[in-house]
């Protein structure tokens, strides 16, 4: 039997060359192949795969950098947005760096912990006039900031290692704004003006983080940010301006440029796999990878498919969702077509890139795997688990009796 492996979008030299060893050692030890190089790696982003050397043009002449160049430092506003994209992600994050400034509690003010949060809790009239957030969603989740361990954490820390009270509150403040566009978010999907500028934003946290300071009795505004927590963001906004700025010219271009190339013009890369693959004589296993999942779907379902192929597998492929909203060259919501059977589709769940087949496509086969990384190199891990590999000699086994 022979293998064909057919990589994911945004593969060239490099990954290519550096997965293909990975699955033909883990087929051959799992008895799928006989030897390593019963695996033949179609590099189809060779002729087909999207160019993007010249993509640096599309970018503000401020914004480009040539290869190897160091980006600018990050200016303050840099520094707020990557603040921002971080606290979007999860509101806690800034009390959670805190809450690990020190590791011995101390009472912040006479009355101890308690005596804040009871406060706190206290403050009147949180939100402002024009931030699109109303007085309920502003306190309730102010409120679940106060209950939240981070920040009694970061209670018991403050005064430890130069975080003082106020820089926990002014956390505090940010938390809550972070917080309740979150839940906006997730209750109707609409944006408050709050969400969408970043001077309406900057009132509200002021507003808050002012009111809070005023029922503490505390003076002073402090840094915009904790100095250890600043430093970190710092070097966060850094790495994020080098990607940034490099941005859609490099593997950001080639990944997005490689599936809108395919779905422009599906044909000539299915022609080069179609040829490839018949040529081949004897039995077939196919094995895709992303996008390469795709072409092999959208090959084997269409006309003048290669032969005696004895079972698909694909790992972290978009072929539903594709399919859903009718993007696929064959199989699409009421064409009458089936897809190709026996196919085995394997999935990790933290594999934001990969998709459940069984209840789109009939026949197909799902199987989970965890390959203990998060995403994005969960979307890559499944070539060197050897559960996956295990799985393909079971189903190939069940197939061929």
């Amino acid at each position: 039997m022979k293998a064909f492996f057919i990589h994911g979008t945004g593969v060239r030299d490099a990954g290519f060359t550096g997965t293909i060893p990975h699955v033909a050692s883990g087929l051959v030890k799992a008895g799928v192949l006989d030897r390593e190089d019963d695996l033949i790696g179609l590099p189809w982003y060779r002729e087909y795969g999207a160019p993007t050397d010249t993509l640096n043009l599309t970018l503000p002449p401020s914004l480009r950098r040539a290869t190897g160049q160091m980006p600018p430092a990050p200016d303050d506003l840099l520094k707020l947005l990557k603040l921002w994209e971080l606290l979007d992600l999860d509101p806690l994050t800034e009390l959670r760096f805190l809450a690990v400034e020190g590791i011995t509690p101390a009472p912040v003010v006479p009355g101890g912990l308690q005596n804040v949060v009871d406060r706190l809790n206290k403050v009147p009239r949180l939100t402002r006039a024009g931030t699109g957030l109303d007085e309920g969603e502003v306190r309730g989740a102010f409120k679940a900031i106060l209950a939240s361990q981070p920040f009694q954490q970061a209670l018991e820390v403050a005064g430890i290692n130069d975080t003082p009270l106020v820089t926990v509150v002014n956390a505090l403040a940010r938390a809550t704004v972070a917080q309740a566009l979150a839940q906006r978010r997730h209750d109707n999907g609409i944006a408050p003006l709050a969400a969408d500028s970043a001077d309406t934003r900057k009132q509200l946290e002021d507003h808050l983080a002012d009111r809070c300071r005023k029922a503490l009795g505390l003076t002073g505004v402090a840094d915009w940010v904790g100095a250890r927590f600043g430093a970190w963001v710092n070097d966060q906004a850094a790495r994020w301006a080098e990607e940034r700025r490099a941005g859609f010219t490099d593997p950001a271009g080639r990944f997005v440029g490689d599936l809108l190339r395919y779905l422009r013009d599906s044909a000539p890369v299915l022609n080069y796999l179609r040829q490839a693959i018949s040529d081949t004589p004897g039995p077939k296993l196919l094995i895709g990878h992303s996008l390469g999942g795709i072409l092999l779907v959208d090959l084997m379902s269409g006309d003048n498919a290669p032969q005696d192929v004895r079972l698909l597998v694909t790992a972290g492929s978009q072929s539903p969702v594709l399919h859903q909203i009718g993007a696929l060259a064959h199989l699409r919501p009421g064409s009458g077509r089936a897809p190709f059977t026996p196919w085995l589709n394997i999935f990790d769940p933290r594999d934001f890139l990969a998709y459940y087949t069984s209840d789109v496509f009939e026949g197909a086969e799902d199987l989970e795997v965890n390959g203990g990384v998060p995403f994005p190199a969960a979307h890559s891990a499944y070539w060197t688990n050897p559960e996956v590999y295990s799985a393909i000699r079971k189903r190939l086994t069940q197939v061929e009796g």
